[in-house]
């Protein structure tokens, strides 16, 4: 019976590598894959409001008033946010880590 169970593990492995080469892609870099495209979202959610009011201030679109500044502080301080965003994803799509915090809480 231990014989099959090898055989049988022998086989899984093959099977995995014949997958690997016909262009299946493996778990790890599905994730991977997915991780980088939250990171480049929370980037672009992060950084463009204060591009776009940067650029509609420098071109006069938007009136000096109390509002715009308070407009102004709240979307500069957008920017920074990635910067403390960043370790949430990460821990957020690393298993290990996660499965510690689990435990902890």
């Amino acid at each position: 019976m231990s014989k099959n169970k090898s055989s049988s593990n022998s086989d899984n492995e093959a099977d995995r590598k014949r997958a690997s080469s016909r262009g299946i892609i493996p778990r790890a870099k599905i994730k991977t894959v997915k991780m980088t495209l939250v990171i480049v979202f929370v980037f672009i959610l992060c950084w463009s409001p204060y591009f776009v009011y940067d650029l509609l201030q420098v071109y006069g679109q938007i009136p000096e008033s109390q509002t715009s500044f308070a407009v102004s502080t709240f979307i500069q301080s957008l920017a920074p946010l990635n910067s403390a965003a960043n370790p949430m994803i990460y821990c957020l799509f690393s298993t290990h880590i996660c499965r510690n915090f689990r435990v902890v809480h």
